[in-house]
């Protein structure tokens, strides 16, 4: 697993703090205040958790450095991605709607779009987005096409016929497995995955049948993430998860739906802790799964956890137009999350949730967690650098 740290603004911490032991149950506002148990609680603002269960004043945020500045925060970045350029960790982002280089802002592509999907692939880095796929090294950022002119070049005739590129470029969702560029979130095919030949994530080839996978046609739904898990290929949709397993394109490809009683709107919530994998669900209920081991993943072996009882009528509140917007981190054994809620004056406003996630007595997750809320950090998103450098393929 690559850790990470998180970025976000620091705050001041004027709440008094009071003390409860023997604490399991957590924030529980479905009831009235008077029916709660001793070891619920109908709010916690700006407490942590210790290993004895009892609470104690949480830390401020961690604001890290990034090279060779840290980022201004006087800028709204509509989106950003790390890249890790073997020597130093470079970031970009979208500023007004164009890609900029973090932080000086010069800009390196106009009229993007307000939103990108990336992922590192060798010593590059992949950025999707409105109709455009393409390649960032460190120092320039260019179309795929012309960035992998001299590889595509090296295609015979016939592969450069069927090299589809263009098609892929609409996609929303981009990740890597088994050394493949894969993408969905197509438009004219919004249940389809696509996979670049192996290792050449410049040949998307149109006529190999076992480039393409179709989680369910016929259930009115679509793609929502692609996540590459344990020994397979997450496939998110809004109201079921697939996972593709085996070599992909050989005769042992395998693809099942799990046995999970929801999908994601949430992207940005999904996040890998050691063997279990966490995500905020379409219901709004957050999730755990748990493959049953980091090299052996199949339907038989999934089991899922209900993370969210306690804070069930928080989440309720969310408004179905802004789960997209939510976004999440973990660090340090702690799951982190930020979503909009609107309050009861008409304002919305950022409420951020934290959870101790995993048990690290029996490396387990639990099924009664223990929420505390955040105070005075209004988080539009995390930036996630890794700790441990990037395995150039």
């Amino acid at each position: 697993m690559r850790e990470v740290q998180y970025q976000a603004m620091q705050y001041r911490n004027d709440r008094n703090i009071l003390s409860y032991y023997s604490f399991s149950g957590g924030i529980f506002d479905t009831e009235n205040s008077d029916r709660l148990a001793d070891n619920e609680v109908s709010d916690m603002i700006n407490l942590d958790i210790v290993n004895d269960g009892s609470l104690k004043m949480r830390d401020n945020f961690i604001v890290s450095d990034l090279s060779p500045t840290t980022v201004d925060t006087t800028k709204s970045y509509s989106d950003v991605a790390v890249f890790d350029a073997g020597t130093s960790y470079e970031m970009i982002g979208i500023l007004d709607n164009n890609i900029v280089k973090i932080p000086s802002n010069e800009v390196m592509v106009s009229d993007f779009g307000s939103s990108m999907n990336t992922v590192q692939y060798g010593n590059r880095l992949y950025v999707l987005g409105n109709g455009k796929l393409m390649v960032y090294d460190g120092s320039k950022i260019e179309d795929i096409a012309t960035y992998h002119a001299s590889d595509i070049e090296n295609l015979t005739e016939e592969e450069k016929e069927r090299n589809d590129l263009s098609f892929v470029k609409d996609g929303k969702f981009i990740t890597i497995a088994q050394g493949r560029l894969v993408i969905s979130g197509i438009t004219s095919e919004p249940n389809s995955v696509y996979f670049s030949e192996p290792y050449k994530p410049w040949f998307f080839d149109s006529l190999d049948l076992n480039d393409v996978v179709y989680p369910s046609q016929s259930d009115n739904d679509r793609v929502t993430a692609l996540y590459d898990y344990s020994d397979g290929l997450m496939v998110f949709k809004r109201q079921s998860i697939y996972i593709i397993s085996g070599v992909i394109g050989g005769s042992n490809t395998q693809m099942y739906r799990m046995n999970v009683p929801t999908g994601t709107m949430s992207p940005k919530t999904i996040k890998r802790i050691d063997n279990f994998l966490v995500f905020l669900g379409t219901d709004k209920k957050v999730y755990g799964i748990y493959g049953g081991s980091y090299y052996s993943m199949n339907k038989d072996r999934v089991n899922i956890y209900l993370l969210s009882g306690t804070i069930e009528n928080l989440l309720n509140r969310i408004q179905d137009t802004d789960k997209e917007k939510i976004v999440a981190t973990y660090y340090n054994g702690v799951y982190i999350m930020a979503f909009p809620l609107t309050g009861e004056d008409g304002v919305t406003r950022t409420e951020t949730l934290n959870m101790y996630v995993l048990d690290k007595t029996t490396n387990s997750i639990l099924e009664s967690q223990a929420w505390g809320r955040y105070d005075h950090v209004d988080i539009k998103g995390f930036i996630e650098i890794p700790r441990t450098r990037f395995e150039y393929v």
